[in-house]
């Protein structure tokens, strides 16, 4: 998560909120970018981080390797929990309580949907072909609270990750997904910024999108073979 450009410009952006963000990391294995968004101030304003992955395993992990379960004397304040991003309702989310939004006691992804204000998915859409790479961030945006009336104009949200692309947009060698051989999709810079522009435009219209999404994607070499495609999309909340 530290190596995406937009990282310092979070951090600066939440901790200027005049309300609590929401940060979710999705996918977040053991947590480790979670904590790191600890030790570098991301909460120092009051900033709530969640974190979700598909298996408690990998949750339990994490805290094994940190020492920070709930039973621990320093407990971690992340807020873990496990859900499938794909069993979650595309519907467009009830109205969010203004500024509080309130956060069931036991956290789901429909439960938050609506409510947030910062994802990161780090390591997730290199996992699937292209309809379902699409699928997943129509998802995401689904996520992100949106002002309810032209009243209530929030700050921008950001929407942010990587994963492994190509130069020029087209499948990838095949990966084991959800018990089968499926083929992997590699987006590049163009395709992916164009991917999240048509998204809002389905959500918003092409008049807000042009107003109101700043989208960014760059390839980073990460060795001799891996190529990374770092990515965000800031939001301009604005009503729509």
């Amino acid at each position: 998560m530290r190596e995406n450009s937009v990282y310092n410009e979070l951090l600066d952006l939440a901790n200027k909120y005049p309300f609590r963000p929401i940060l979710l990391d999705l996918g977040c294995l053991m947590g480790t970018d979670a904590r790191n968004l600890i030790r570098d101030g991301y909460n120092k304003s009051g900033g709530q981080i969640l974190a979700c992955d598909l298996e408690q395993r990998f949750i339990d992990l994490g805290y094994k390797l940190y020492q920070d379960g709930p039973e621990s004397t320093h407990p971690t304040p992340i807020r873990f929990f496990t859900g499938d991003i794909f069993k979650m309702s595309i519907a467009p989310p009830t109205e969010a309580t203004e500024h509080g939004r309130d956060l069931p006691q036991n956290l789901t992804l429909d439960g938050v949907k609506g409510k947030l204000d910062f994802v990161y998915a780090g390591a997730l859409f290199h996992l699937f072909d292209e309809p379902t790479q699409r699928d997943l961030a129509f998802r995401l945006a689904r996520l992100i609270q949106m002002p309810s009336d032209s009243s209530g104009q929030l700050p921008d949200a950001i929407i942010f990750g990587r994963h492994a692309g190509l130069d020029e947009e087209g499948y990838i060698s095949g990966h084991f997904v959800g018990g089968r051989w499926g083929q992997r999709y590699g987006h590049s810079p163009t395709s992916w910024v164009r991917l999240w522009k048509s998204i809002y435009t389905e959500l918003y219209g092409h008049e807000w999108v042009e107003e109101n999404i700043q989208a960014n994607a760059v390839m980073q070499r990460i060795n001799t073979k891996v190529k990374m495609l770092f990515w965000s999309v800031r939001i301009k909340r604005s009503y729509r």
